[in-house]
């Protein structure tokens, strides 16, 4: 878990993680990206893996984290598009695995050197497909779980060598103290993977016959000299120095005066044409993809409830509205998602503009934004999702009330519905009869905890999560409140209806996740 803490991570950062499934490394970034609602402060993270059904995976995984600013990719990442240039990237690339063996210990029965030969090739095309998506002063860290040399120093050699005087191998030897580290190595052999096995120190010694299979790339380089400074700037842990995992890792910056090496999509020019589904005939995976059922603006699929949803919460700046987005081909949505700016921009540019060379395989964009509320009797039927919550509290100007803690916590503890008469507290009873049927978000003062119910004729019904009750329950060092069947005094609904709670964690996130 020791990549992300070596990429100098900041909010507001464009990062890609270009070999992500199964996403531990890409939590670690979501975490460290965290930003205020500010928008000038938003990032951009890509979470990248070659294999569809571990990139569904991804999705599943990541969804907890309820980040907005969060796309799910699936490409080679050998060959991902060069459309977009990053501040930072991870090349946590596939390898043998061999320094695995203390948590897989079936690695000593399936070990072979051969793995590494076949790996070689790949890991380098991925470490140069990563460093020229980085921008001018970009940071890549390519890390591997083996001790093979060949995947290690050998490709990390290779790139030195292929970008020469606008690489550098950064040291980090002064980075996370009290860690025990090794240097890296400037010699080793070579064994051939043929029936004789031969083991070569040098590409010299290498026959004619088996310099395809045997590569130049392979072997130290002829001036150990100059590699000799750099050993200490990578960074190898053993086992049994710590009780660890076995890895390697090397941090790599592209100097500032670099080229910038990105193509951009060929749109300047073009109308923006509407989006409409494309041919998914023989495409593989296709139908899992955002291209497939394009997300469209709500202001342009359908203005009426867009000015709906502003009008009824209040929300002011421009930037909201443009961030909800709708699936094209239905003009009421049970589900809204909420994509930040550069999200939207790489949809537009990348995934859904007409005419284009280079298209993103998006499987995941944004987080839930609204949900229509099964209910009756609302000028405004869809709810804030709690995922966005977050985002849009700074900006929500109606519909929110202020609860003392007390309260706060006494709200917390409803699990089907609240008659008005059962708020103890007369501020807040008085703020709820005052506000219209619909969705209401009670927030903790002087704190942005909140709770999302349902304000209906004569009680409130919470509108939240399992585990989002879980978790503010835990903040608060409160019991889960548990249950039970609803009484005719005070439990019951206006027009006997069951009460209406949030989907569990079990149901996926919103039009912007695949389904399983």
């Amino acid at each position: 878990m020791l990549p992300p803490l070596l990429l100098n991570l900041h909010p507001g950062q464009t990062v890609i993680d270009l070999c992500a499934a199964p996403g531990s490394k890409t939590a670690q970034i979501l975490d460290a990206l965290h930003s205020p609602a500010d928008s000038s402060m938003r990032s951009l993270i890509i979470a990248n893996d070659s294999d569809l059904r571990r990139c569904k995976m991804l999705c599943h995984q990541l969804k907890r984290f309820k980040c907005a600013d969060l796309l799910v990719t699936n490409h080679e990442a050998q060959h991902f598009p060069a459309c977009l240039s990053f501040d930072r990237v991870l090349c946590d690339v596939p390898c043998s695995g061999d320094g695995t063996p203390r948590k897989a210990p079936d690695m000593w029965m399936k070990w072979n050197h051969r793995e590494a030969h076949g790996l070689h090739k790949l890991q380098i095309a991925i470490g140069r497909r990563g460093f020229d998506l980085l921008k001018p002063g970009g940071t890549m860290v390519y890390a591997t779980c083996s001790f093979n040399p060949l995947e290690n120093e050998a490709v990390v050699n290779s790139l030195l060598k292929a970008y020469d005087s606008i690489i550098e191998l950064v040291d980090v030897s002064d980075k996370l103290k009290g860690f025990k580290r090794r240097n890296g190595l400037n010699t080793w052999s070579v064994k051939d993977t043929s029936p004789e096995q031969t083991w070569y120190t040098s590409f010299e010694e290498v026959p004619d016959h088996r310099r395809r299979s045997v590569v130049e790339s392979m072997f130290p380089p002829a001036q150990i000299a100059r590699t000799s400074s750099l050993l200490r700037r990578y960074f190898r842990v053993v086992p049994h120095d710590q009780d660890t995992g076995g890895f390697f890792l090397a941090v790599l910056r592209k100097s500032a005066d670099a080229p910038l090496v990105v193509a951009t999509a060929s749109t300047e020019g073009v109308a923006r044409a509407p989006r409409q589904r494309r041919d998914t005939r023989n495409r593989r995976g296709y139908s899992n993809l955002l291209a497939s059922d394009p997300l469209a603006c709500i202001n342009e699929v359908n203005p009426t409830l867009a000015k709906e949803i502003r009008d009824f919460y209040g929300f002011e700046p421009e930037w909201v509205m443009k961030g909800v987005y709708s699936k094209s081909s239905e003009k009421q949505s049970k589900r809204l998602s909420f994509i930040p700016e550069k999200g939207q921009k790489v949809l537009d540019e990348f995934v859904y503009a007409p005419h284009l060379k280079q298209q993103l395989r998006v499987l995941s964009a944004g987080i839930r934004g609204f949900e229509k509320c099964p209910r009756d009797g609302a000028e405004c039927p869809y709810r804030i999702a709690f995922d966005t919550l977050h985002i849009l509290l700074p900006v929500l100007t109606r519909r929110v009330i202020h609860d003392k803690k007390e309260t706060f916590c006494a709200l917390l503890q409803v699990s089907q519905s609240l008659l008005f008469d059962k708020v103890v507290d007369e501020e807040t009873r008085k703020a709820m009869e005052s506000i219209s049927v619909g969705a209401v978000v009670f927030r903790k003062e002087s704190s942005d905890d909140c709770l999302i119910m349902w304000r209906g004729k004569v009680s409130l019904t919470p509108l939240m999560a399992k585990d989002e009750v879980e978790f503010l329950c835990f903040k608060h060092d409160l019991p889960n409140p548990v249950k039970t069947p609803l009484d005719e005094s005070g439990g019951a609904l206006e027009g006997g209806k069951q009460s209406y709670d949030a989907k569990d964690e079990e149901e996926p996130g919103g039009t912007d996740e695949v389904p399983g």
